[in-house]
């Protein structure tokens, strides 16, 4: 599938949407990876509000499922989050209005009318949360997913944050089992992505590899779960920061042809922007 002509999930970040043309791409799974406080919930958060964004204004107008593996959703972050983002969407569409030298009054109406509906309060109610306290948990929830998305077909996004979690404290010991079970979750979301025609973005922590060139050894950040997941997602998206400076950098990995220089970004109270 061209990334450029299916439909797209707008992260709000210019630099990371254009790399796939408008946005993230529907009907995949994206793999976001990082040190703790690179911004993944973040975004995660992010992206169930800008998933809301009515169709009228170029968004995917659907709700969102939120697996929520080590507690750290947030109902007050999303609600600001989604506050700043209707701010933004009525000022950009007042000045796409006042801006065309022949307003098509018509299309600003419906325009207008479909923000509208969309309040902070229907973006908190458009997100379904879920806990997963464990691994089983976990395995449960996602076979029992295909049924939540045929109950709900407006959902157009699943966010499992984090997929690495449990993963890390409840199959340490057995590596063989917990490759099987990672290759199988992975084929699970990855056909129900195409099935549904949602997104699925996980969640994934970091791991130092090494690599030896010319007799050096150098080390470098890899996604944690390794080869049970590494091939599903359609793109991962690599999280970094600086220690010394409040902004993170995003490198995408795709099997798409996508440039894969960083996008320098910043953390505000609106949620992951671009930097500068």
């Amino acid at each position: 599938m061209d990334p450029s002509q299916a439909p797209h999930l707008f992260t709000f970040i210019r630099g990371l949407d254009e790399k796939f043309g408008r946005g993230l791409p529907v009907g995949e799974v994206v793999q976001l990876c990082g040190v703790p406080g690179t911004g993944k919930t973040t975004l995660c958060h992010q992206l169930a509000a800008t998933v809301q964004i009515p169709t009228e204004l170029g968004g995917l107008g659907g709700t969102a499922v939120y697996i929520d593996t080590e507690g750290s959703f947030s109902a007050p972050r999303l609600r600001s989050m989604a506050t700043h983002m209707l701010t933004h969407l009525q000022a950009r569409l007042t000045t796409h209005t006042t801006q065309r030298a022949t307003p098509n009054s018509q299309l600003a109406d419906r325009m207008g009318a479909a923000l509208a509906r969309v309040t902070p309060d229907t973006v908190c109610d458009g997100v379904r949360v879920v806990r997963a306290l464990d691994l089983a948990e976990l395995i449960a929830v996602l076979h029992v997913l295909p049924g939540m998305l045929h109950a709900a077909p407006g959902v157009r996004v699943v966010l499992i944050d984090s997929l690495a979690a449990h993963f890390r404290h409840d199959m340490t010991s057995v590596p063989r089992d917990r490759l099987m079970v990672l290759t199988e979750l992975a084929d699970t979301l990855s056909t129900i992505a195409y099935r549904f025609g949602v997104s699925i973005i996980i969640t994934n922590h970091t791991t130092t590899r090494y690599t030896e060139s010319a007799g050096q050894r150098a080390a470098y950040l890899a996604p944690a779960l390794g080869d049970g997941i590494v091939a599903v997602p359609a793109a991962t998206v690599m999280m970094t920061r600086d220690n010394t400076s409040t902004e993170r950098s995003l490198k995408v990995l795709s099997r798409f042809a996508i440039d894969r220089r960083p996008v320098a970004v910043t953390i505000k109270e609106e949620g992951i922007r671009d930097a500068g």
